[in-house]
């Protein structure tokens, strides 16, 4: 485990590009797509506010003489982060059974259930199922802590071992 300043974008970038270096023969087109400024709204022209990821995909649908919505309605986007580790000391701030865990494997967070994200998420995980990759399906459910709870449980002494 590491926990210091940025490393949670630098593992995510890391494992993003080695998956799509080590991706030969895709069935499919894959893209990449590492961003900054999430932090702050993703602003800018680096951000994801701006639009050069859609000139991107239109310059590809464009290569293919295929109409861009066409190509955006077939695609498949997500988005890597890291996620909180169910933490014993500070236990009242975690739904326990809806945590990830250290060593674990990876985390799929799944943020509703409504519209249609359904589908996405079997293609997700089948291939999950059919390999030897560890993971877990997380389901946010609106009961986080609250900044105050985080406070408190940060603030408290640590138990003595």
């Amino acid at each position: 485990m590491v926990g210091a300043y940025g490393q949670d974008d630098r593992v995510c970038a890391y494992t993003a590009l080695t998956a799509e270096i080590d991706t030969k023969k895709p069935e499919h087109t894959t893209v990449t797509i590492l961003t900054d400024k999430e932090e702050t709204g993703s602003d800018g022209n680096t951000g994801l506010n701006s639009d050069y990821v859609l000139h991107y995909i239109e310059d590809l649908a464009s290569m293919e003489k295929i109409p861009v919505r066409d190509v955006l309605r077939a695609s498949l986007c997500l988005s890597s982060d890291v996620n909180a580790a169910y933490d014993p000391t500070f236990a009242d701030v975690y739904e326990a059974r809806n945590s990830s865990y250290i060593n674990k494997g990876c985390v799929l967070t799944k943020y509703t259930g409504a519209r249609g994200k359904a589908d996405p998420m079997m293609q997700v995980r089948r291939p999950w199922r059919k390999s030897s990759v560890l993971w877990k399906m997380q389901v946010f459910t609106g009961r986080r802590a609250s900044l105050e709870q985080w406070m408190q449980a940060a603030a408290a002494p640590l138990p003595s071992l």
